[in-house]
């Protein structure tokens, strides 16, 4: 199991976690913790990684199987399930 660390971003809303490696595959107790801090602070910051998409989609399933994208034409190609966004003054990402 990954040595996670949950710290709080603000009393009300956020909080940062480390020790975990998005990239690799995720175990039962790891899965159950990020749930968890997830559901305490209502939104997780994930730092420094590095995520193929197919790596980006096995992380976000921990929280659940990822939502299909109702706007097609923003999602990523040959990604279905990733939505991108960008900018409003129309800066796509990189």
């Amino acid at each position: 199991m990954a040595q996670l660390r949950i710290t709080p971003l603000h009393p009300s809303l956020g909080a940062e976690v480390a020790g975990v490696d998005l990239s690799a595959p995720i175990d039962e107790q790891t899965r159950q913790e990020l749930n968890r801090a997830l559901a305490d602070h209502l939104a997780l910051v994930f730092r420094d990684q590095s995520l193929t998409p197919a790596q980006y989609l096995a992380a976000a399933s921990a929280f659940g199987p990822p939502m299909e994208q109702h706007y097609s034409q923003h999602n990523m190609p040959d990604f279905p399930l990733i939505g991108l966004i960008w900018h409003r003054n129309g800066q796509q990402p990189a």
